[in-house]
Order: structure tokens, then C-alpha cells, then sequence
């Protein structure tokens, strides 16, 4: 069992993969007073399964794409929502990508993943998408529309001194996708955090970025040895606009 959302009192979705890590996923929609199974599917075109967040709504899960019956591939995301009742509703998130494979690299092979993080609203009615090196994907569950943001970044003298200084992995043949957690705090803040980022190792902190999604403004921070450094940004939807506005982060 990969993801549960207790949506109802009578009322559990479940996604569930058989074999793990290798097979297909498929969706079950369970009551468990009444200790039946009400329903039990295929989740069509589902590969792996990234992230999942459960809300008084619905299940809400990152996916990437399939590549094969055991591998999967890096490409474009997809955000999937399951109801109650077990209807599915899904968008392609063309500009974020996800997933993991490995490129051949001298003698052996370099592994390669790229995790975006995902944050819903207490409500369920808005999903967030963040990566590193990538906009933001501001997806309304309602709708299923698509707004993404770009970043307009501000980074301190400090922090642009130590990024000359230091190569990018990228020089060093050691190049990782950017992996990120993000968390929908009260408010409307969304706290992103995690490793790595466009052409990074995936072990290089990404340090903490707090994004005012009602605002339309976010601020980074990090911590020890390292500059601090604060950023700003403009909310610039490339999709149909929103409410509110989001900024995106790396």
C-alpha cells in the first residue's frame, strides 16, 4: 500500500502496488465498517508514484511517468486527484519534471531523479508543485487549471561571491535532479525545503524558501557556513490566471 486518505466516515482510498516498486498501480475504495471493497481498478497511465497528499477531499498524488513495466523514465509530471467515490481527475504538468533513470557515464552509469515536492491546501481546493531550476505548477483541484510562476531572484553579494568560487556538479560530472518537500502551512505560507537543484548534486542543501501564496511573494533562507541569502519574486503566470498568486522557488 503506497497512499491512504480516510475521506468519509465509510469511505477509505487506497493506492496500492503489486508487486512493489515494480508493478501496476491500482486504485481501492474500501468501507471499512461495513469491511468491504467497493471498488478496485487500474489507475491508467500511472507509473511511480512520487508524492501523496490526503485531504478532507481527496487523495492527491504526484506521478511519474512509465517507461516500461519496471523502469520508469524522467519526464513531465502528472497531478492525479481521487474522490470519495473513487473518480479520478488528472492534469499533465508539462514544465515540471519527475521521475528517475540512470545515463550511461564512462564505465558505469549515473543515476538520475528528479522529485518535485507537493503541497495541498487544508481545504483541498488548491495544489502546489515545486522543483528545483523549474516554475511552480499552481494547480486548482476544482478546475484542474494550471498556473505556473516564474522566479525573479535577488541573491546577496556573499552568496554570489561563494557561487564563483564554487563549481557547479554539473563540471564535475556528478549531475543529479533537484529533489524537494514542501508543506502548506497556516496561512497560505508553503514551506519548500530539500537537495540539489538544476545541474547540483543531489546531496547540496536547497535551504528553506517560504512562499506567501495569498501575498504572491516568498523569502529564502539558509543557515551555518553558508550566505544567507533572501529572494523575491513576481508572480507571472504563463496559464490562465488565478485568484491568488503564487511565486516559484528553486
Amino acid at each position: 500500500m503506497l497512499a491512504t486518505g480516510w475521506l468519509a466516515p465509510r469511505r477509505v482510498v487506497a493506492v496500492v502496488q503489486q508487486p512493489w516498486g515494480a508493478g501496476p498501480l491500482r486504485l481501492v475504495v474500501v468501507d471499512p465498517l461495513g469491511r468491504r471493497v467497493l471498488l478496485r481498478r487500474r489507475l491508467a497511465g500511472a507509473s511511480e508514484l512520487e508524492r501523496a497528499v490526503a485531504t478532507r477531499r481527496s487523495l492527491v498524488l504526484l506521478l511519474a511517468p512509465a517507461r516500461g513495466p519496471r523502469r520508469t523514465a524522467v519526464g513531465a509530471a502528472r497531478l492525479l486527484s481521487i474522490d470519495r467515490g473513487g473518480r479520478v481527475r488528472s492534469v499533465l504538468l508539462a514544465r515540471l519534471k519527475a521521475g528517475s533513470d540512470s545515463l550511461r557515464s564512462g564505465a558505469g552509469y549515473l543515476p538520475r531523479t528528479w522529485l518535485p515536492g507537493l503541497a495541498v491546501s487544508a481545504d483541498g481546493a488548491r495544489a502546489v508543485v515545486v522543483s528545483g531550476g523549474a516554475p511552480i505548477a499552481e494547480v486548482d483541484l476544482r478546475t484542474f487549471t494550471v498556473a505556473y510562476h516564474e522566479p525573479r531572484r535577488t541573491l546577496a553579494m556573499l552568496a554570489l561571491l561563494r557561487n564563483s568560487f564554487e563549481p557547479q556538479a554539473a563540471a564535475k560530472g556528478e549531475v543529479e535532479g533537484p529533489q524537494r518537500t514542501a508543506l502548506w502551512l497556516p496561512g497560505g505560507t508553503v514551506a519548500v525545503t530539500g537537495f540539489g537543484g538544476n545541474g547540483q548534486r543531489s546531496s547540496t542543501p536547497a535551504g528553506l524558501t517560504l512562499v506567501n501564496t495569498a501575498a504572491g511573494s516568498s523569502r529564502r533562507s539558509t543557515g551555518g557556513r553558508r550566505a544567507s541569502r533572501s529572494q523575491t519574486a513576481s508572480s507571472s503566470p504563463s496559464a490562465a490566471a488565478t485568484p491568488r498568486g503564487v511565486t516559484a522557488s528553486a
